[in-house]
């Protein structure tokens, strides 16, 4: 398995536990038990998928550190804070 296909299986983990976030989290019922027990379980369930896609960015990083794709999604996005445009104008 290529080093690349870890990254992107990363990806495909966080983009899964996102969407199964986002179907349950709309429309919100925050005074609905059912709904709560509902939130609760998809969270503590389903966070095995965000801390493996996790592990296997770290793991791709370690079998190839140059590539460039994979520095890419593990590094943020540093100059789309807002507090480094501010910092910017300051100087």
């Amino acid at each position: 398995m290529p080093v690349r296909s870890l990254s992107l299986l990363a990806l495909v983990f966080v983009l899964s536990f996102a969407l199964q976030l986002m179907e349950l989290l709309f429309p919100i019922q925050l005074l609905n038990p059912p709904w709560q027990w509902r939130l609760g379980t998809l969270l503590i369930n389903g966070a095995f998928l965000s801390l493996l896609a996790l592990a296997l960015l770290q793991f791709a990083v370690v079998l190839a550190p140059a590539d460039p794709l994979i520095r890419r999604r593990r590094t943020p996005p540093h100059r789309s804070a807002p507090g480094h445009v501010r910092s910017l104008q300051q100087r």
